[in-house]
């Protein structure tokens, strides 16, 4: 199952998924048919036979009265609705789903993203405070009101201040073989080429981890961006040079060694489970290697298909290091030049 985009027309109002909506709501069929009308897009997970998870954006420019304010009006984007099943619940969908939401805000001029919960949802409510919204109030039917502000972000938290990254940050590039890229970062797509994800947990949310044994990485901290650069897979046709390239950028959140004399190997894998791109021969062969690194990292954002720069144009604009890629440093200007490279915003990922 994966994220799409589709239209409301293409949702099976009947489907047993919007039952729950339709307790909370009475007037949800009607409102659903209103967005069929008016040829509105949302986001669904789908199996088989049903829907598993539903999101829907808002465009907004209103005040929102509360029970003891009324917050002035302004460019808004509301999650109108973030639901996912039960039998999904535990598999990371739901932190993809606020990505999407938050991905979409930072495209937009919307200084601020809300939406609104009941007290009740603590899972809902957990994790958007773990990705930086405030609570600022509620309304008189006891919802609460939550939002994020492009202009207050906590860059001390590398998911409160998600998508965007601190312009004191420095980075290094992230070198993945195509199996690891394409697990750990699906939205990372390259023209002309099919992506080869595993079809594991990690894939569906933001944060990931990546074992590595580059000593160099040893010295990011917390806030550091990553260039992450899709290797050229050995099956797929055309020179390296042009099937190479960055295709977009992660933060790391913490950098961990692994002392093998206090962790042995089923405990090494016990910490891992569900949270990296490799099966459990894989974790031995790299719990077997000399240095070990522990890289906890969020995906900040994703270039696309048609907007990833491959590897001449980084040795071209003076970007590529001769000696080992991954020794290099780079600064915020860089960051920046490869970010426009690609044609990709700046102001999507780095508020000046």
């Amino acid at each position: 199952m994966e994220v799409k985009k589709v239209l409301f027309q293409d949702c099976d109002l009947n489907d047993l998924f919007f039952q729950s909506l339709r307790d909370d709501y009475l007037e949800f069929d009607k409102w659903f048919k209103k967005k069929i009308i008016n040829n509105e897009e949302a986001y669904i997970i789908k199996n088989i036979d049903s829907i598993e998870g539903f999101l829907y954006l808002k465009k907004e420019n209103e005040g929102i009265s509360l029970k003891n304010q009324v917050l002035p009006a302004k460019e808004r984007i509301k999650i109108g609705t973030l639901k996912t099943t039960e039998t999904i619940q535990g598999r990371k969908y739901g932190e993809g789903f606020l990505g999407f939401a938050l991905w979409e805000w930072a495209t937009s001029n919307a200084e601020e993203i809300y939406i609104t919960t009941f007290p009740k949802q603590e899972s809902l409510i957990n994790l958007l405070e773990g990705y930086g919204f405030t609570k600022y109030g509620e309304f008189p039917n006891h919802e609460l009101l939550y939002i994020k502000n492009k202009n207050n972000l906590d860059y001390t938290d590398v998911k409160k201040s998600f998508p965007y990254i601190s312009t004191n940050a420095t980075g290094r590039i992230l070198l993945l073989e195509v199996e690891y890229h394409d697990t750990l970062f699906p939205y990372s797509t390259l023209k002309g080429i099919d992506s080869e994800p595993r079809n594991i947990d990690i894939k569906n949310g933001l944060s990931k981890k990546y074992i590595s044994n580059n000593l160099n990485y040893k010295n990011l901290r917390c806030g550091d961006f990553l260039i992450v650069y899709r290797k050229k897979g050995v099956s797929e046709a055309g020179k390296a040079g042009f099937k190479s390239a960055v295709t977009g950028i992660a933060s790391v959140v913490n950098v961990r060694v692994v002392n093998k004399i206090q962790e042995d190997f089923e405990t090494f894998k016990e910490n891992l489970k569900n949270k990296v791109a490799l099966n459990d021969d894989e974790l031995f062969e790299k719990y077997s290697q000399k240095n070990i690194l522990i890289l906890d990292v969020v995906y900040n954002y994703y270039f696309g298909s048609g907007h990833n720069i491959n590897y001449n144009t980084l040795k071209e604009n003076g970007l590529w290091s001769n000696s080992y890629p991954a020794n290099r440093v780079y600064d915020m200007e860089e960051l920046k030049k490869i970010i426009q490279l690609g044609g990709n915003y700046v102001q999507n990922i780095i508020v000046n």
